[in-house]
């Protein structure tokens, strides 16, 4: 699975879709304050209501974003919000208070992430505020993009 190998995290964040047009050295910026990790099928890897401490950038594999409910609410007990694959970012919680997450996102297969500690890039855009504008741009619009799907796919579950 791990086609990273040999490609330093600036590399990877510098050819990764979300981030495509940053200034030069945004990549750099992103990768020391990230790490690798993978995550097989199935496994969560954000918690709701847990702390929004960092956010994933998803290289390989696919993640559900998905909210648990009652099962006289849904037949499967959870509800498929959205799905983030490779070229995309998971987790947007950590841009506004109360800075938990709002969904659980789980593997939908075996999934190699860049995990980008919030703290560290807080740090980073204090430093420039280019930087900053153009990181909370790019994730505003995911935001707004979660924001859609999951009333388009609450409005499906509810009126089928």
């Amino acid at each position: 699975m791990d086609d990273s190998a040999g490609v330093s995290l600036s590399e990877q964040i510098h050819r990764h879709a979300f981030f495509e047009g940053l200034p030069p050295d945004a990549p750099g910026l992103i990768a020391s304050c990230g790490r690798r990790e993978t995550y097989a099928e199935g496994e969560l890897i954000i918690g709701a209501g847990e702390s929004a401490e960092q956010f994933f950038v998803v290289t390989q594999g696919c993640v559900s974003v998905e909210v648990s409910t009652p099962d006289d609410i849904s037949d499967h007990g959870v509800i498929v919000i959205d799905q983030v694959d490779a070229g995309s970012v998971l987790g947007v919680s950590w841009t506004s208070a109360p800075y938990e997450w709002a969904f659980d996102g789980r593997a939908l297969e075996d999934t190699e992430v860049i995990v980008v500690d919030v703290a560290c890039i807080r740090r980073r855009c204090a430093g420039d505020r280019d930087f900053e504008r153009e990181l909370n741009q790019r994730f505003f619009a995911l935001l707004g993009h979660r924001l859609q799907e999951t009333r388009r796919r609450l409005l499906a579950e509810f009126t089928d």
